[in-house]
């Protein structure tokens, strides 16, 4: 999702999505919402609909634009549960978010919503990124489910030492969950969705 506004707009106007109905986690990358009142009242929306909801700024580039900007929605049931248990994303708020999730009687994990840098492949502050995530599994000695828009392909992470060192194997989504839509115009979706998760 690249626009949280237009996401709104149509979960306003429809009501449940059928996109929606057998999510219970939903991992927000590039919301672009860069003021603190902007992200609570999208977790106002969210909590009215029955979703427990965390944003995270984005922020704002020199150029004016905004850049990133990350969520993590939890579907409000009594057998799920959610703490934070302040995983630190250094420099990269905007970019990694994180939450301990328990679920029905299972072990607890991680999950964190994570976006990437386009057009750069493994660059510093992708490897960057990757390196939180394994960290946070490292420190809370707990598998992790991270998903996002990672923006880079399994085989340029499969070239490195990432799967080795952290044990996540990298998750290439076949399809997107939600398209977008633009006004006027075909529905569209970002690409490479995937999620890496602990082996």
């Amino acid at each position: 999702m690249n626009s949280w506004t237009t996401f709104r707009e149509r979960w306003r106007a429809e009501g449940q999505l059928s996109e929606l109905e057998s999510a219970t986690v939903l991992m927000v990358q590039e919301h672009h919402l860069v003021q603190a009142d902007l992200c609570r009242d999208a977790e106002d929306f969210c909590s009215q609909r029955g979703w427990h909801a965390v944003f995270r700024e984005a922020i704002r580039l020199p150029s004016g634009r905004s850049s990133g900007g990350v969520a993590i929605l939890v579907r409000r049931r009594d057998d799920i549960g959610v703490t934070d248990p302040q995983l630190d994303p250094g420099p990269l708020r905007h970019r990694l978010l994180g939450f301990k999730l328990f679920m029905g009687g299972l072990e607890p994990i991680i999950i964190a919503s994570a976006y990437l840098q386009a057009g750069v492949g493994l660059n510093e502050l992708n490897m960057q990124a990757l390196s939180f995530l394994a960290q946070w599994q490292e420190l809370e000695q707990l598998p992790i489910l991270a998903g996002g828009d990672f923006n880079v392909q399994p085989n340029e992470i499969a070239k490195t030492d990432f799967n080795a060192r952290s044990g996540m194997v990298y998750c290439r989504q076949e399809r997107p969950l939600i398209k977008r839509r633009r006004l006027q115009r075909k529905s569209t979706t970002s690409w490479p969705r995937a999620a890496l998760r602990s082996a």
